[in-house]
């Protein structure tokens, strides 16, 4: 297991509840809009075209919006003009800022009947109904610490709250581009771009971005505490953990794990233990010390089969150590001599060129099994 970090991990959160807030607020949008549009006018102007009835609304052209609104007083039609405008001249969703046009339409709202703040209100009272004294913006923003504390004191409570649970279903999807609507693209495939994570937090060995049957980009998104069982963590974001399909479908499932990812680990190490003489030329000749990862990891290193998976690997180990007698350190030294400044900034980047990758500490994200090769070459001496 390594640790999730990014400089701007603190900038994501804040993004993140913004969006789902923004997101709450458009709902609440929609929902006033479908209740306060004539049903009857829109089925005599529109369902002949099969669309549903919000989406008439967003895509209608104005003159005919103006006619649907005929029967809405004066300040429900400016409210939704004010919108219908807004998504003309952006074109699409996409790029609207739902909470400037809120703020753009401060007074125009506070004539009329639509409360931006709705979906939120109604949720922050479920919270509160399961005996959750904070409010769901608060929540969205806990640090593992405080995720934990919660969830050890609502453990498993009545509350469905179906709101977060469909919420996380839009920001899951990967063709959903304007999740938030703060007017820049957002889902959870952006999420792990930005995080620029490559290799799972929880094995290190297999990668999270993949390709469905249509060739849509996906990547699996794990909740640490699961949504079945505590729903008001649903939507937080360091309840949300990157991961492979293996090990949030085949091992974690809905299990409790030792270990949140964004959570500070304590130092471990992969040693290396030599069996017999046949060390440097078969793989039966050594094996890999998981003692010091076991102890840290505890129960996830158990739950993610971290020993039966590396084991399989014993191949990178094996070309390490014979790497270990074939590169001297004269010939590492040369070459760093020779290509300074050009293809190597340090003498790491010559090891790293010539074994196939090794990763620092801080860019174990990116490539599989960076931890155990790193650990085992400055073992092996290849790293100071």
């Amino acid at each position: 297991m390594i640790p999730i970090q990014h400089r701007d991990l603190e900038k994501f959160a804040q993004r993140h509840c913004k969006a789902v807030l923004s997101e709450l607020q458009f709902i609440s949008f929609q929902n006033w809009v479908e209740k306060i549009v004539p049903l009857k006018e829109l089925k005599k102007e529109y369902l002949k075209q099969k669309k549903v009835s919000f989406d008439i609304v967003e895509g209608a052209k104005k003159d005919r919006l103006i006619r649907v609104l005929l029967n809405i007083n004066k300040d429900n039609r400016e409210v939704i003009e004010s919108y219908h405008s807004l998504y003309k001249k952006e074109n699409n969703r996409d790029s609207i800022n739902f909470s400037i046009f809120l703020a753009e339409n401060d007074m125009i709202i506070k004539k009329s009947n639509f409360k931006p703040n709705s979906q939120i209100d109604k949720i922050n009272q479920e919270l509160n109904n399961i005996g959750i004294t904070q409010t769901l913006e608060e929540i969205l923003l806990f640090p593992p610490s405080e995720i934990d504390d919660l969830a050890l004191k609502i453990k498993k409570k009545n509350g469905k709250l179906p709101d977060l649970i469909s919420l996380y279903s839009n920001f899951s999807l990967t063709n959903n581009e304007c999740f938030g609507t703060l007017g820049t693209k957002y889902n959870a495939y952006q999420l792990v771009e930005d995080l620029n994570i490559n290799v799972c937090p929880y094995c290190n060995r297999n990668f999270i971005k993949n390709l469905n049957k249509s060739g849509k980009r996906i990547c699996e998104m794990d909740h640490f505490y699961p949504k079945s069982e505590y729903p008001f963590l649903g939507m937080s974001f360091y309840n949300l953990i990157p991961s492979c399909k293996t090990c949030n479908q085949t091992f974690k499932e809905t299990k409790l794990v030792s270990v949140n990812p964004y959570s500070k680990i304590e130092e471990f190490s992969f040693g290396l233990k030599i069996e017999n003489s046949r060390f440097y030329y078969d793989k039966d000749g050594f094996s890999i010390d998981y003692d010091k990862a076991r102890k840290v990891l505890g129960e996830s290193f158990t739950r993610f089969k971290i020993e039966e998976l590396y084991d399989q690997h014993k191949d990178q180990i094996l070309e390490l150590i014979q790497k270990q007698v074939t590169y001297p350190d004269s010939y590492i030294d040369e070459l760093f001599q020779k290509y300074e400044g050009t293809f190597f900034r340090n003498r790491e980047d010559v090891i790293r060129h010539l074994s196939n990758g090794i990763m620092e500490e801080e860019n174990f994200h990116l490539r599989p099994l960076s931890k155990l090769t790193h650990d085992i070459a400055k073992e092996l001496g290849l790293l100071d």
